[in-house]
């Protein structure tokens, strides 16, 4: 899978800065390529992608498809848990 960029829109920034991920911080992980995807039979509409951050850490964010397959809208993020890094740890080769 593709992910070129994020489209933000304010109150998705506003939903991951609660969770304490911030814009850069989340699209620095998308960037650094280093991340997997998981889907949650919940929300079959949206993709988990779980990494590694820049400032050393895990976070999963719930991203939303656009009509590009590349760009990606967050819908909201946190701070993985250890069920998730464990999944990264299976997953990223």
């Amino acid at each position: 899978m593709e992910i070129e960029r994020l489209v933000w829109y304010p109150v998705n920034a506003a939903k991951l800065a609660a969770h304490g991920v911030m814009q850069d911080e989340a699209d620095d992980m998308i960037a650094e390529d280093a991340w997997v995807v998981d889907v949650d039979e919940d929300y079959p509409d949206q993709i988990r992608v779980i990494g590694p951050s820049t400032r050393g850490r895990f976070i999963t964010l719930a991203l939303a498809p656009t009509s590009d397959p590349a760009i990606w809208r967050p819908v909201t993020g946190w701070p993985s848990t250890d069920q998730e890094i464990a999944y990264h740890r299976e997953e990223y080769r």
